[in-house]
């Protein structure tokens, strides 16, 4: 899977894909999609559909029926790059995350843990990498207005 973490209007992610018990490279997963940014964790494939979805506005009554089959094999979290509002896409829905930090993925835990103690979302993906096996690689973040 992956760790994607987020706090105080940034947005960081390993770069490791992973497949069950094999590793294959690496990939940025942290993309501009018009008027937001995503970061997916989970089922790769579902990459193009989701950003198609956030390309078009995120109209929920519009979520691809790919996204709604699969919403158990990943999550995702997006941001609108004009107001550094964040969401995490659940059950065909955007769910707007008020938190100090959050992060999603198989690492998420331990990127909690390290943001709970003052970590920065970067300083979070690598702690994770250290215990969580489907994390690893370079991190990269982008930073985002924080939202009111």
């Amino acid at each position: 899977m992956t760790t994607i973490a987020y706090r105080s209007g940034r947005l960081a992610a390993d770069s490791l894909i992973s497949y069950t018990t094999i590793t294959n490279g690496s990939r940025k997963k942290i993309h501009q999609c018009g008027p937001f940014t995503v970061a997916l964790a989970g089922m790769a494939w579902l990459r193009k559909p989701l950003e198609q979805w956030c390309e078009a506005g995120c109209p929920e009554d519009e979520v691809p029926q790919a996204l709604l089959d699969n919403d158990s094999n990943f999550s995702a979290l997006i941001i609108a790059n004009d107001t550094g509002e964040l969401f995490e896409f659940d059950s065909g829905y955007l769910i707007p995350i008020h938190a100090d930090y959050t992060a999603i993925g198989s690492g998420a835990l331990l990127a909690l843990g390290a943001m709970a103690h003052g970590a920065t979302a970067e300083e979070a993906v690598v702690a994770a990498s250290k215990h969580d096996k489907n994390t690893g690689g370079p991190v990269t973040s982008l930073s985002f207005p924080i939202a009111a």
